[in-house]
């Protein structure tokens, strides 16, 4: 299986999201001379629920776990921000609190920040940044989707499904033959549904037996009958 891009596993990183690379060179350069680099620990939060958005973050080393707050106090994992992903552009600009809590989920996380002032003064003066920002916020936006898309009642497993479509999507890595690798725990993937771990765990026995994924240590293998069987679904 070719790992080169995966996201959560040991051997790779990749994100949909924002990143640097959808800016032009020079605005790394300006971001570092201009910015200010901290290093974060583990379980630190770079970013709070409800807390005012006081900068542009760009995670240059390590990653972070997203997780949303819902009304009723519910938190709910929404996925990960990758090495090289910018955070932060939306509120910054429009002066919102922020929606997530970012916290760090690798040993450490360095952080690039750079201030609204900042960051007006990179769009003026950097040929391209705007643009960039735009495509990149246009994938972001995306992913809300996904998200809305989990929250809607139905059953477990349908929400399980919508889980493991979105993951797998952003965060996997697909094999020759079709199968994608998933390095999440049977937790995060109940903290993506808001359910309980051992209900969680039965689902997947439920789709194991169907052949639809495979469990391993440390990672989940979703297999080509489950993304053959959604297909079938959306054509009806």
């Amino acid at each position: 299986m070719n790992r080169t891009n995966a996201a959560l596993s040991p051997l790779g990183i990749q994100s949909i999201g924002p990143t640097v690379g959808d800016l032009p060179a020079e605005a790394q350069a300006f971001m570092l001379r201009r910015g200010s680099v901290r290093t974060w620990r583990h379980g630190e939060a770079v970013q709070e629920h409800l807390v005012p958005v006081r900068h542009m973050s760009w995670i240059k080393a390590g990653r972070l776990r997203s997780t949303l707050t819902q009304s009723d106090g519910v938190v709910q994992s929404v996925g990960w921000v990758m090495q090289s992903e910018l955070i932060g552009m939306a509120g910054l600009l429009t002066g919102t609190p922020s929606r997530v809590t970012l916290r760090v989920d690798t040993a450490t996380a360095t952080v690039v920040q750079i201030d609204r002032a900042t960051l007006e003064d990179l769009i003026n003066q950097v040929a391209g940044v705007g643009l960039g920002i735009a495509v990149g916020m246009s994938r972001r936006q995306d992913q809300l989707f996904d998200i809305i898309d989990v929250g809607r009642p139905r059953l477990l497993i349908e929400k399980l499904r919508a889980v493991l479509v979105w993951w797998t999507r952003n965060f996997g890595v697909t094999a020759l033959d079709g199968s994608v690798e998933l390095w999440v725990s049977q937790s995060d993937l109940a903290d993506g549904v808001g359910a309980s771990r051992q209900r969680v765990h039965s689902e997947l026995k439920r789709l194991q037996d169907m052949q639809e994924v495979e469990l391993a240590y440390r990672k989940l293998i979703v297999r080509p009958l489950f993304f053959r069987k959604l297909k079938e679904v959306d054509q009806l």
